[in-house]
């Protein structure tokens, strides 16, 4: 019984963790993300990290953000590659990417303009 109890909260955190993480996607997302899978959400950071690279010229600050959703693409890639195996370990990539998806949005936020 406690490890179906276990199982459970490490899914739901898995849940939540995903669903705060395409809620941080907003400014590079033109679509709302509804229930994406963390493949998805690894390809959305990859390519918002290209774009970000591609705007870099006009935006320094804009430029700066690659790095960290670079990494956080990383991170995504990583937690679906053991997505059937270990959950805690899964969780743990999503909270790093998580973080490094918030790094980033807090290098746009010192520039409005490049968000528009």
């Amino acid at each position: 019984m406690i490890g179906a109890v276990t199982g459970t909260w490490w899914q739901h955190r898995r849940d939540q963790l995903l669903a705060e993480i395409a809620r941080e996607l907003a400014p590079w997302s033109e679509d709302e993300l509804d229930d994406p899978g963390i493949g998805e959400l690894a390809d959305l950071l990859a390519d918002a990290a290209r774009q970000c690279t591609a705007d870099a010229p006009g935006h320094p600050r804009t430029g700066r953000c690659a790095a960290p959703l670079g990494r956080a693409a990383q991170e995504l890639a990583l937690a679906d590659r053991f997505l059937g195996g270990f959950l805690p370990l899964v969780v743990r990539h999503l909270h790093a990417a998580l973080g490094l998806v918030r790094e980033a949005r807090a290098v746009l936020a010192a520039e409005p303009a490049a968000l528009s």
